[in-house]
């Protein structure tokens, strides 16, 4: 006699145990760790749209005192802080801004200034640090000229370098 004919049920519920276990996956170890993901945007600033500062043309060799104003446009990443500067210009003697004749071989000079505010009271070198919201902010620049005598006629120019530092 055979096991299975002598235990006829055995293989019966052999088979009904392993119906009623359910299929268990074969397990491997895991592990886990975290990745960061990040990038830099960097303050970046552009200057656009300058307008020029020109006085009005005085009626003779007296000048009376004349204001104008110029601006020059600041495009700044947002958040980012930035300052923006002026030299001397081209022709300044010790800290003195001066326009020059553009005549051939003259040394005929006009004292200004320039100032960031419209009472003309601080001289502009640098501005106090602004912060920039990614779109065009018109940054505007003051110009006087002072009462003085013209030594001779013509075209009096400077030259001055706007800086934005970030």
């Amino acid at each position: 006699m055979t096991f299975f004919r002598a235990f006829p049920g055995v293989i019966g519920g052999t088979a009904l145990i392993a119906a009623l276990v359910p299929a268990m996956p074969a397990m491997a170890s895991t592990t886990s760790t975290n990745m960061t993901v990040q990038t830099v945007v960097p303050n970046s600033c552009t200057l656009s749209n300058v307008v020029n500062i020109a006085f009005s043309n005085p009626s003779g060799t007296t000048i009376t005192q004349t204001d104008n104003a110029g601006s020059v446009d600041v495009t700044c990443t947002n958040g980012g802080t930035y300052t923006v500067s002026a030299n001397n210009g081209s022709n300044a003697v010790s800290g003195q801004r001066r326009m020059q004749s553009n005549r051939s071989g003259s040394t005929a000079t006009l004292n200004y200034g320039l100032y960031t505010d419209t009472g003309r009271t601080n001289a502009f070198t640098t501005s106090s640090q602004l912060i920039g919201n990614g779109a065009a902010q018109t940054f505007s620049i003051y110009g006087r000229m002072p009462a003085q005598t013209a030594t001779e006629a013509g075209t009096y120019v400077d030259t001055v370098q706007l800086t934005v530092s970030y």
